[in-house]
């Protein structure tokens, strides 16, 4: 697994209010840490591997394939995104 990544570089904008840093990632599965400000949004992507996602805290909206689904602080959710992810944090969030 590469772990080199962008954690080095620090935190890079990945949408309005959105910030990420790859932690780790291989064509297999890839570890992202995001920080969202109030109304942040992630722009619309996906990814050809499996990714998980940890919301340590705030509230994280997510549409895949048009379906709509919110997590909460201490939720975790597998996500296979060979679908369009949309993302959106009604109020200040981190994920990883």
């Amino acid at each position: 697994m590469d772990t080199t990544a962008d954690a080095s570089q620090g935190w890079m904008t990945s949408g309005p209010g959105a910030q990420r840093r790859i932690l780790c990632q291989d064509k297999a599965l890839m570890m992202v840490e995001f920080m969202f400000e109030k109304d942040g949004v992630g722009v619309p992507h996906s990814h050809p591997h499996v990714q998980t996602t940890f919301v340590s805290s705030g509230q994280f909206e997510f549409t895949v394939g048009g379906v709509n689904e919110r997590l909460k602080v201490t939720r975790f959710q597998r996500l296979i995104l060979t679908r369009l992810l949309g993302a959106k944090a009604p109020r200040r969030t981190a994920l990883i």
